[in-house]
This record gives C-alpha cells, structure tokens and sequence, in this order.
C-alpha cells in the first residue's frame, strides 16, 4: 500500500497507539489486494476504506485522527 495516501501521519506514533501487529495486519490486507478503495477527507482528518474481509464480506472501516500542534497527525 502506498503509505503516502495518507498525509502527515507519524507510523510510529500510530505502532504505539495500536500496536505494531495492528498496522502490520493492515498492510499486509492492502498488499494482498483486500482493500477495495480508500477516501481521506483533509478537512476531517478522516480515513474510510473498503475492505474484503477473511469470509468475503465487504465492510466498511474508518480512523479518525487529530491535528497536533507540531503539524503531525496522530490518532
């Protein structure tokens, strides 16, 4: 996954917020082609994605981040 589509975001930060397993497993969905799509809303700081899960259900995911004064976003 092209970690760049999400702007500003410390992945160091986020490890530490969710845990390394977490962001692993979300990457690994990405590269294996389980996202369908994602949407980052600027404005929100809101990331959206589709996702094909284990058993072929698709649903619908979303993070929600805050603006820190240093200019990095973290949840």
């Amino acid at each position: 996954m092209d970690l760049s589509l999400i702007p500003y975001v410390e992945y160091v930060a986020l490890e530490n917020f969710v845990g390394p397993a977490a962001v692993r497993r979300g990457l690994d969905y990405a590269d294996n082609g389980h996202v369908r799509n994602i949407k980052w809303d600027e404005g929100e700081l809101h990331l959206q994605g589709r996702v094909s899960g284990s058993r072929g259900e698709v649903y619908t995911t979303s993070a929600f981040f805050e603006d820190e004064p240093k200019g990095a976003v973290i949840i």
